[in-house]
């Protein structure tokens, strides 16, 4: 083997070598140990990170610096616009109700939440002449032919009157 073919073969094992190493103790390793114990590696790494942030507090500041005026010198906003439309979570809402997290009536609500946006106060608004109330005074058979008539989850109790409201029930 020539002496060029070695030094280059060598250079690729030991490059590759090294960031495989890399990888594995590094960056996979600590995740998954982070995984299986969150609170327990939390607690006991927050002092050398603390120590770490300190002392290394100037070069932070110096690459930050550094990259904020490569952004400025191209013209690269510096801070990210998260900007969610109502088509946004309309799009989410829709994949969500598709994949099966979302139950019909959640879907429906969501749903519902958004045409309010294009209907006026009185559109949803209940009619006085609509709105179903018992009177404190009548008695139990009408009040049970109203409830068959009009299977509604609320109903008023007023005195005579529906502008003397007692409670809702």
């Amino acid at each position: 083997m020539s002496p060029e073919l070695s030094e280059q073969l060598s250079f690729i094992l030991s490059f590759s070598l090294v960031t495989g190493l890399f990888i594995l103790f590094a960056d996979l390793t600590p995740k998954r140990i982070g995984m299986i114990a969150p609170e327990a590696v939390a607690l006991r790494i927050i002092n050398p990170m603390r120590f770490c942030l300190f002392v290394f507090r100037p070069l932070v500041w110096l690459f930050n610096g550094m990259a904020n005026n490569i952004f400025r010198l191209f013209k690269i906003p510096m801070v990210r616009k998260d900007d969610i439309t109502s088509d946004d979570i309309y799009a989410v809402v829709e994949a969500g109700a598709l994949a099966g997290v979302l139950r019909k009536q959640e879907h429906e609500l969501i749903e519902n939440v958004f045409e309010l946006e294009s209907r006026t106060v009185p559109s949803s608004m209940t009619s006085r002449e609509s709105i179903i109330w018992f009177d404190l005074h009548e008695d139990e058979q009408s009040l049970k032919k109203k409830v068959a008539e009009h299977p509604h989850s609320k109903f008023f109790w007023c005195v005579m009157k529906i502008s003397t409201t007692s409670s809702a029930m």
